[in-house]
């Protein structure tokens, strides 16, 4: 319904080569694309254009995957069709570009433990790390340490806290996309993410930092919203944050270690990639690739 669309660019070898060689980002090293997308900002289109590139900004250096950005000017057949952002896309091409595994030894999944792409057999490791959560005492340390064999913790905290910052109120129940590598058991001295740990991607944070877009009492309050509490209710609303999924964070959030590696990432975050001196700078320089 927007005149500005979104377009996803896809290589495919009846059209000529099946994949796209090629840097799209300079500040990335990925040189390969078997798709990508020419992305319109989303809810944020007609607004400020790059909030959701802006945030995925601040995490590029955190332990989740982000989606890269690169403003363009779009013209087909000639016709002028605005200012759109160049972003990575997430599907079994993306994980094979990054880290060098096949469709079928990757399970993507999304929100309530939905199969998305890769190998549908790793469902049941996810639903079994859910249920291993919802029956042992997340208090003690016996039953985290397990827990943390089963997924990144700290990708999960660098996760919960992105979204959390930035305000994102079109999640957790929704927007939350999480994959790993089939193996047996965990590696911890595996290369990066290939040691069979669940871990997390950033996407679609367009509702973040105070969307002028709609109000809905108690969801978009402003600098005022308590996203922390939005985050760990138990009995949310079917949207945006129904009892599944804030069910990770409520539950590791009873063990102490967790919870003071919680905060003190929080507290380290604050004083560095999210400072206030950071963030402006941040805005103000992709406003100034904009701005012409």
């Amino acid at each position: 319904s927007r005149p500005r669309k979104s377009l996803r660019i896809s290589s495919r070898s009846e059209y000529g080569n099946s994949w796209i060689s090629y840097q799209l980002f300079p500040d990335k090293p990925i040189n390969t694309y078997k798709r990508f997308i020419l992305r319109n900002s989303g809810n944020d289109w007609d607004w400020a254009i790059f909030r959701d590139a802006f945030i995925q900004y601040l995490a590029k250096d955190l332990r989740v995957e982000t989606q890269y950005y690169r403003p363009s000017l779009v013209f087909i057949n000639g016709e002028y069709w605005g200012i759109h952002n160049i972003r990575d896309r997430y599907d079994e091409h993306y994980i094979f570009s990054h880290y060098g595994i096949e469709e079928m030894e990757m399970t993507i999944m999304e929100n309530n433990s939905l199969f998305k792409f890769g190998n549908p057999s790793g469902v049941d490791h996810y639903n079994s790390m859910r249920s291993y959560i919802n029956g042992n005492n997340m208090s003690l340390d016996v039953h985290y340490n397990h827990v943390k064999t089963l997924m990144d913790v700290e990708s999960f905290i660098d996760f919960q806290l992105t979204h959390i910052y930035s305000m994102n109120t079109d999640w957790p129940g929704n927007n939350t996309l999480y994959w790993r590598y089939l193996r047996e058991g965990y590696d911890p001295t595996a290369p990066a993410g290939k040691d069979g740990r669940w871990r997390w991607f950033i996407l679609d944070t367009d509702f973040g930092f105070g969307l002028p877009f709609f109000y809905v009492p108690g969801v978009n309050e402003g600098p005022a919203h308590n996203t922390l509490s939005f985050a760990t209710v138990e009995n949310g609303p079917s949207w945006p944050n129904p009892s599944w999924s804030t069910f990770l964070l409520r539950k590791l959030l009873n063990n102490q270690k967790f919870r003071h590696q919680f905060i003190n990432r929080y507290c380290d975050l604050l004083n560095t990639t999210f400072s206030s001196s950071h963030v402006v700078s941040v805005i103000d320089s992709i406003a100034g690739i904009l701005e012409p």
